[in-house]
Parts: structure tokens; C-alpha cells; sequence
């Protein structure tokens, strides 16, 4: 891995299998995931007619770069399209992130390390102070990782990453928020 031109920090996690919003790794550790890829990010992993679409697409074509299209890229879109509309996936989004939100935002009355929590939907940025020296944004990604939690961060903003699928659970945004407050509790 040391010859990778590295963007962002690589953490191995070896995971093997996912559905839906739950990754699991090589021990059979559940990971809830609140920083979906590409394809899983409208409708979590492993959705049965996005594979089937995907499957499609693999057998005739994989790759042809970001700036080209095909007809199977435009179908798997299309059916991604399709399921969002038929699961009314947007207001869904629009009502839990509002919800999740205003959760984070008790959080952030409650812990002086979080400066600003922002988003739109599912899209939620919590900004951490610069300069505290018991938490930073990189070791909170991390302990959230520990503790079975795959969020994102970027530590030159001091920023961590919630985009969890649009079908994440209120059970599992609910299990987020109390390992968060608990992880910031530790700045105190």
C-alpha cells in the first residue's frame, strides 16, 4: 500500500460482506455505515435490483472512466432513479436528516469541543474544534470505527462526515449519536 497515491488516510478494516446499511468484517464484526461509496449511497449495499443491474453491466462492459457513458451506466442509473422515487426516498431523507440534525446539534450544546454541525438531508458535517488536545476530528473517526461505526472526517477542516444511505435505521442513527456523545464526553 505504500506505493497508492494516497488522498485521504487508508484504514484496513476487511470487510467481507455487506446488506443493506451493515458492513461486516473478516471476525464477523457488524459496522453500520454512515459514509456510503458510489453505488450503495441512495439504498444502502447489496440492493437485489441495483445487482442485478450492476451484474448486467458487468458482463458486457466494467469500466470505461467517469467521463464516458453506456447504455448499461444509464440503466443502473435509471433503476437507482426508479427505486428512490417508488421508496419516496428524498422526503424520507429530508424528515430523518432534519431529525438526526437536531440530534447532533444537542450534542453540540453539550460538548464546547463541537463548533458548528451543518447538512442538508443525510449530508451532515460536524466541525470540531482545532485545537483541543484530548479529541481531534481524526481520533473521533477513529474511536467511531473501534466502536463499529464508518463515518468520514477530513482533518485539514477538523470536520467529521455523516452520509449514511438514504434507508439508514433511526435505531442505528440513535446507536451513533449515544457512542458520540459518549466519545465527546471525553474532551470535558
Amino acid at each position: 500500500m505504500e506505493h497508492v497515491l494516497r488522498c485521504h488516510e487508508i484504514v484496513k478494516t476487511d470487510m467481507v460482506r455487506a446488506r443493506g446499511c451493515y458492513l461486516y468484517d473478516v471476525h464477523d464484526k457488524r459496522h453500520i455505515d454512515f459514509e456510503s461509496g458510489v453505488w450503495c449511497t441512495a439504498l444502502g449495499h447489496n440492493h437485489g435490483r441495483v445487482n442485478h443491474v450492476i451484474q448486467t453491466q458487468l458482463e458486457q462492459i466494467t469500466h470505461l472512466n467517469y467521463r464516458y457513458t453506456n447504455t448499461p451506466v444509464e440503466e443502473t442509473a435509471m433503476e437507482v432513479i426508479t427505486i428512490i422515487r417508488e421508496e419516496d426516498l428524498v422526503e424520507r431523507s429530508n424528515r430523518v436528516g432534519s431529525r438526526f440534525l437536531r440530534e447532533l446539534n444537542g450534542l453540540a450544546e453539550r460538548h464546547d469541543i463541537v463548533r458548528e454541525v451543518r447538512g442538508r438531508g443525510l449530508m451532515i458535517a460536524m466541525e470540531l474544534e482545532a485545537k483541543n488536545e484530548h479529541l481531534s476530528a481524526r481520533s473521533v473517526y477513529r474511536e467511531l470505527l473501534h466502536r463499529g461505526f464508518i463515518v468520514g472526517y477530513n482533518p485539514a477542516a477538523h470536520v467529521v462526515r455523516f452520509y449514511p444511505p438514504l434507508t439508514i435505521g433511526k435505531d442505528d442513527i440513535a446507536q451513533l449519536l449515544e457512542n458520540l456523545d459518549h466519545i465527546l464526553g471525553v474532551s470535558r
